[in-house]
């Protein structure tokens, strides 16, 4: 019999150094930053074998790098450096304040490697009414692919160097209450990304019977937020937010499975104080939409539960908090979560992307959620 662990080692040295300077209406902040990177491409594996007969001391343990196809060996320097700049300045009095900034983004693997350079831009204004604050802000950013995603190979998967960053664009408009110290404070916003280069696995056009990871995707997404904190007393407090959410990817016109239109969270909470103890109540209860799975969606092979998707919930949860005055840094706190012991499902890991009688390889296509259920949890701080 064989068991085998499958790991990463990387080394980095990292350094980040920031510059900052304010006088009048005028700020300024600018940073540089360097990173070398040891890593590996594909993952290390360790094997122990168990067998009835006695083997050779040799074959015990064995350390090794799967292949990954890839010039070198599994072993990549990397460098990266970036410099980025943001420049505020405030106009009309309080009332309007603008800002500037972008960031410059280098990357090297070995000697010929990496996605090179890129610029992300960032703009935002700010006006203070009296009522609320409006801010407006366009940003761009970059995410860098993974050395698994590059370079590992398993089965039927090869590595892709030649990856690049998924770049995403966004603009959103936020209003929200002025002052952060009132008794009830909100906020409102709504925002649209792009998202191009979007990196998923698929068939490799060049090899039949073999799939790679490839900047295949673009996906947009609209969303809107809202929330609330009221304080009627020092005893009370009421939370409520919720949001909104619309992703599609556009080339497949397909919507982005297991992701729930709406979710909100509402809590209440009540402190009590007795002589020098001190009682903390709170009351969550979370809402979670109908998540699309299916035919249309990025996981068509995925069935879902009821009606091609992965049906709402609300659950509910309760948290008692303890601690005495005279001994503040000591706390107890036990929590009782599901407290109607609801059946409720979130979609499955990895993928997700596949059906009761499919589930192989982790590709579960939803995991049942705990029944009620409770701990205790207790804090000490030094």
């Amino acid at each position: 019999m064989c068991i085998r662990d499958s790991y990463y080692i990387g080394q980095q040295f990292r350094n980040d150094t920031k510059l900052s300077y304010s006088k009048g209406r005028i700020k300024f902040l600018s940073g540089l930053e360097f990173r070398n990177s040891q890593l590996q491409g594909n993952y290390r594996t360790h094997s122990y074998f168990a067998t009835e007969a006695p083997i050779s001391e040799d074959l015990i343990t064995e350390e090794t790098a799967l292949g990954s196809a890839v010039e070198g060996g599994n072993q990549f320097n990397i460098n990266d450096f970036s410099v980025y700049s943001q420049f505020s300045y405030r106009l009309l009095g309080s009332f309007l304040h603008a800002t500037i900034g972008g960031r410059y983004d280098y990357n090297q693997i070995r000697k010929t490697g990496g996605f090179g350079s890129l610029f992300s831009p960032k703009a935002a204004l700010i006006a203070n009414f009296k009522p609320a604050v409006a801010k407006l802000i366009y940003s761009q950013g970059l995410q860098n692919p993974s050395q698994w995603t590059t370079y590992s190979t398993a089965g039927s998967r090869i590595a892709n160097p030649e990856l690049i960053p998924e770049k995403i664009q966004n603009i959103e408009l936020t209003l929200m209450s002025p002052d952060e110290h009132a008794p009830f404070q909100w906020l409102a916003n709504t925002y649209y990304s792009l998202i191009t280069d979007a990196i998923s696995l698929a068939s490799d056009p060049d090899n039949v019977g073999k799939s790679k990871h490839q900047n295949n995707g673009t996906y947009n997404i609209i969303g809107a937020q809202f929330l609330f904190k009221y304080n009627p007393t020092k005893k009370i407090s009421i939370d409520f937010n919720t949001t909104y959410t619309n992703a599609k990817e556009i080339d497949k016109d397909e919507i982005i499975g297991d992701i729930a239109n709406f979710r909100s969270n509402a809590g209440i909470t009540y402190r009590m104080k007795f002589k020098k103890n001190r009682f903390t109540i709170n009351l969550l209860a979370n809402y979670v939409g109908a998540r699309p799975v299916g035919e249309n969606t990025t996981v068509p092979a995925n069935a879902g539960i009821e009606d091609g998707e992965i049906p709402h919930y609300v659950a509910m949860h309760s948290t008692l908090s303890y601690w005495n005055e005279n001994y503040s840094n000591l706390r107890i706190q036990f929590t009782l979560n599901n407290l109607l012991d609801q059946d409720y499902y979130h979609p499955g890991q990895r993928t997700a992307n596949a059906n009761s009688a499919t589930v192989i390889a982790g590709h579960n296509p939803w995991v049942v959620q705990p029944g009620r259920y409770s701990f205790v949890k207790l804090t000490l701080g030094l």
